[in-house]
């Protein structure tokens, strides 16, 4: 979905949270295919040198995050997970743990 067609769905008074749930399973699903595999390793490895460099942080239990980390991304990526999941998380970290990424 492109920005003219958001600000059409907007301009026929649909929700915007609703709008943006369909945006980014699409820009997901569209993202998977155009190789969001070597994203996610990209991501997986400079996030565990990280964790390794900064924190010092033993081997196994980098492994172990990592695993944990994986096991989220593939149950979102599977539909265990949904993009109404992903804004309930992304709102948890922003307020409880002042995170914000984007």
């Amino acid at each position: 979905m492109n920005r003219a067609e958001r600000r059409r769905r907007e301009q026929r008074g649909e929700n915007k949270a609703h709008i943006m749930q369909d945006y980014r399973k699409e820009a997901y699903e569209a993202g998977y295919k155009d190789g969001m595999e070597s994203v996610v390793d990209i991501t997986f490895y400079m996030t565990a040198y990280t964790l390794s460099y900064k924190l010092d942080l033993p081997k196994q239990e980098i492994q172990d995050l990592m695993r944990a980390v994986y096991n989220n991304i593939d149950s979102y990526r599977t539909g265990h997970l949904e993009p109404k999941d992903y804004d309930t998380i992304v709102e948890q970290m922003e307020t409880e743990y002042k995170i914000k990424i984007r």
